[in-house]
């Protein structure tokens, strides 16, 4: 299904014939091969899927002109951003209940706008990996595209000129007014932990009491192993864990993995003056 959205969308695009492709701000790249730019002018209606109530909370409530025109043509709105001069929406054609409290993605795309009218917008490869959500990262001018739940993040979008291009994700942010958080996702937890004690941080064990109450499981296989940072592991589903640590200038970092692998998949930095976390 996802694969005959994404041919919908380059055919639409294709139709619209050179009127509309000279419309096109220059500068509406990628240099990620899995996800694609595709200039147009016309957003084709979606496929109009019911939302299941289990995944309501995945589904943001337009606010700008975009994300509204983007709701009118049937698709769900996941994530609004602004993106230089443009804004960014991501919708999904569809969402359905999937293991551990997920919901999948049917026909996942970001469409970049200049005011409501529409430029360009991302997706993915045919039967590859589809965008789900746009985030906002610390660098201004510079967005995340992420595909399905717990798994790493697909590529950035970066401003450039009046388009957009996307790109690899950054290397590494500043956080918390300069301190360096390195792009660790898909690494195992024993490379990234290397990145990460490399750049200042250091391991933030849980209480004592946590770890005397622990009854057995993969955290207690980590601990041995010298991972005194792990908090939890879960037993069933994607088998997610948890380490922690700390800078010395008060900031926090969580690690989420996945799989037998433990592949990062997750990363929040809190700020010593901030409450909540955000994802990178």
């Amino acid at each position: 299904m996802a694969g005959a959205f994404i041919r919908a969308i380059i055919s639409v695009a294709l139709a619209a014939g050179p009127a509309t492709a000279a419309a096109q701000p220059r500068g509406f790249a990628s240099a990620v091969p899995a996800i694609r730019v595709t200039p147009t002018g016309v957003l084709p209606h979606g496929p109009g899927q019911p939302l299941d109530d289990y995944c309501t909370d995945k589904v943001v409530t337009p606010r700008g002109a975009a994300a509204r025109a983007v709701a009118a043509r049937g698709w769900l709105v996941t994530g609004e951003e602004r993106l230089g001069r443009l804004t960014a929406v991501s919708f999904v054609g569809g969402l359905r209940p999937g293991m551990s409290g997920t919901c999948l993605i049917d026909a996942g795309n970001v469409g970049l706008f200049d005011g409501e009218r529409l430029r360009a917008i991302v997706h993915g490869r045919q039967d590859g990996a589809q965008p789900r959500r746009v985030t906002a990262t610390t660098v201004p001018g510079r967005l995340r595209l992420w595909s399905e739940e717990y798994s790493p993040p697909l590529a950035d979008i970066v401003a450039r000129g009046e388009g957009a291009a996307v790109v690899s994700i950054a290397a590494s942010e500043s956080w918390c007014g300069g301190i360096a958080v390195p792009n660790v996702y898909g690494l195992t937890i024993e490379a990234a932990r290397r990145r990460i004690l490399a750049v200042g941080w250091r391991p933030a064990p849980p209480p004592a009491a946590d770890i005397a109450a622990a009854t057995g499981g993969r955290d207690l296989d980590f601990r041995r192993a010298g991972l005194t940072e792990v908090e939890v592991c879960s037993g069933t589903g994607f088998g997610l864990c948890l380490f922690n640590y700390r800078h010395p200038r008060g900031a926090r970092l969580e690690i989420q993995t996945a799989g037998e692998e433990s592949e990062i998949v997750g990363q929040w930095v809190t700020c010593a003056a901030q409450r909540g976390r955000r994802r990178r």
